[in-house]
């Protein structure tokens, strides 16, 4: 699943549909709600579709490749997570407890330097 951040435009979006609307103006038509898109892009502009989870765009797009979307079908789908400005996964959260994670790694790996170094001092 592709991650989009990026549109057009300098200004706010209330809504992923509303950044995607910002991003492909051409779009044949989005759909649904939520964070998580399902893109389209075989033929003329694209088709979008929105679900609410990760898993539920997973499915319709698993459903769309399985079963192709018209006599047209190029085979040319995409998942994608939209984060768009007050919405989207918390990527700051999601951040702040990988560096949580890397310094209790760091602060485990200098323990264990310490240890090694009394151990090697000890049979010295």
């Amino acid at each position: 699943m592709k991650l989009i951040t990026t549109h057009r435009c300098t200004d706010p979006h209330d809504s992923a549909a509303d950044m995607l609307a910002c991003i492909y103006p051409r779009a044949r038509h989005i759909d649904g709600a939520g964070d998580y898109a399902v893109l389209n892009h075989c033929g003329r502009g694209q088709a979008i579709t929105l679900h609410a989870t990760e898993d539920a765009a997973e499915d319709a797009l698993d459903r769309l490749d399985r079963n192709g979307c018209g006599n047209a079908c190029e085979s040319n789908h995409a998942s994608a997570s939209v984060l768009w400005q007050g919405g989207g996964p918390d990527w700051q959260g999601i951040a702040r407890e990988w560096e949580r994670e890397a310094h209790d790694h760091q602060t485990e790996a200098i323990a264990l330097r310490a240890q090694v170094a009394l151990l090697t001092k000890e049979k010295a």
